[in-house]
């Protein structure tokens, strides 16, 4: 799968703020995310809270609306 910004997934990992204990804005589960997606390198984040997948289909989550 190519994100929007022209990486491949996989090899490239995506990211998710699985260990976010605050409800996502839009409900349900958060989404995954390219690593260089705006939503996952925004600066404030706590690096503690995101985890790396070798694969999307690892996740068990939806793509970024922006990044994918």
């Amino acid at each position: 799968m190519i994100c929007k910004l022209g990486h491949q997934h996989p090899p490239m990992p995506v990211r998710v703020a699985a260990d976010n204990p605050a409800p996502h804005p839009h409900g349900g589960p958060r989404p995954y995310h390219c690593p260089d997606c705006p939503e996952a390198s925004k600066t404030g984040h706590r690096d503690d809270y995101w985890r790396d997948f070798a694969d999307p289909a690892q996740t068990g989550r939806r793509p970024c609306q922006i990044c994918f």
